[in-house]
């Protein structure tokens, strides 16, 4: 199974000083339906606001304050996002068309592990992804990954893979520019 890797970009009018902040991503389906994901900030991570930790949970709106994405597109409408925080805690949701909702997934709570460092910070995400798996058997996966950063100011920072429009959209799909390979991944 090979591991997508990707630089994140900011968003060329992104509000605040993000020039010497670096963000990478990468995701990987592992053993046992699983997919993982890893987002690695580098720089004056200092500068930047981390919600406190608390007990994981599923929350709305963690896109307001620092977040780490993933954008999931399954066939030619249909796409999943989830949002993971360093403070553990994570959102998911499904789309039927762009930013068309469709039923929430039923989603096993993420493991989360947030490690800060002068420097840096790297947050691990991993997910059962059966359901992600069985629907890709006749059909193409593409993704997004993605980040907000919210500075100690408030200003917020959007860092993709690539951005297609005008404006940050992390839902545009002519963002989701990696090509998922789901053969030897097992459901």
């Amino acid at each position: 199974m090979t591991t997508l890797t990707a630089n994140l970009l900011a968003f060329p009018q992104t509000d605040g000083n993000f020039g010497d902040l670096s963000v990478a991503a990468s995701c990987a389906f592992l053993a046992g339906s699983r997919l993982a994901f890893e987002y690695r900030v580098t720089g004056r991570t200092d500068l930047l606001r981390l919600p406190p930790v608390v007990s994981p949970r599923r929350t709305e709106g963690l896109w307001r304050h620092t977040c780490f994405e993933s954008f999931v597109a399954i066939g030619d409408a249909e796409y999943l996002e989830f949002n993971f925080s360093p403070s553990g805690e994570w959102a998911a949701y499904a789309f039927a068309g762009y930013r068309v909702a469709a039923p929430e997934p039923a989603l096993i709570a993420p493991h989360i592990e947030c490690a800060v460092a002068t420097g840096g910070i790297v947050l691990t995400a991993t997910i059962d992804a059966a359901a992600i798996l069985a629907a890709a058997r006749s059909r193409p996966v593409a993704m997004n990954l993605t980040a907000v950063l919210e500075t100690q100011r408030g200003a917020r920072g959007y860092f993709a893979a690539h951005h297609p429009a005008e404006r940050p959209d992390f839902h545009d799909r002519r963002g989701f520019v990696l090509a998922v390979d789901t053969r030897g991944a097992s459901s």
